[in-house]
């Protein structure tokens, strides 16, 4: 029996049933794209893309940023095939999701994980019609983002999950635990 070649890569097909499915993926980097987080309950739990795979190609199209696929991903429908590799310097193992009880990467310990409203694509969009609806009022937008992304918090600071601190002041709500029977 011959060992795995870690540079073997994955491919995932999944379908989404709408845009506002939840795809559960987090990602970071620029020029190379990992996974940070695979959410439990989104359409990836379950597949066999793990935690620290370096993101290859969604729907046989490169991206440059982690910005550019999580797009992607987001304005995707129906089927969607996903392609990864394991990284030879990187674990193979699934480190913990958001929600258990994992810390980012330079995070203090025994914090907790929620999310983080920050102005994103979807709050400047919205700026942007609103600015060429109301002219300049519409930017009042801006002052109520409704982008999300996962975060945790420890005493004052505010963490991503691939660990870069945000600034003071941060907006954070924490995730409700949900008792599982």
């Amino acid at each position: 029996m011959e060992a795995e070649d870690p540079a073997a890569a994955t491919t995932v097909i999944i379908t989404k049933p709408s845009k506002d499915a939840k795809v559960g993926i987090g990602l970071t980097g620029e020029g190379t794209i990992k996974i940070t987080t695979i959410a439990p309950d989104g359409l990836l739990s379950g597949a066999t893309l793990e935690v620290g795979m370096e993101l290859d190609t969604i729907n046989e199209n490169k991206f440059d940023t982690a910005t550019e696929a999580t797009a992607m991903l987001k304005e995707a429908e129906g089927q969607i095939t996903i392609v990864a590799r394991h990284v030879k310097d990187t674990p193979t193992t699934p480190l913990l999701p958001p929600g258990d009880s994992s810390d980012p990467p330079g995070a203090p310990s025994g914090g907790v994980w929620g999310t983080n409203t920050y102005s994103g694509d979807k709050t400047k969009a919205a700026a942007c019609v609103g600015c060429l609806c109301c002219c300049l009022p519409g930017l009042l937008i801006l002052l109520c983002p409704f982008d999300e992304r996962d975060a945790y918090k420890k005493d004052n600071g505010v963490y991503l999950a691939d660990g870069k601190k945000l600034e003071a002041g941060a907006k954070f709500t924490p995730k409700r635990q949900v008792m599982q029977r």
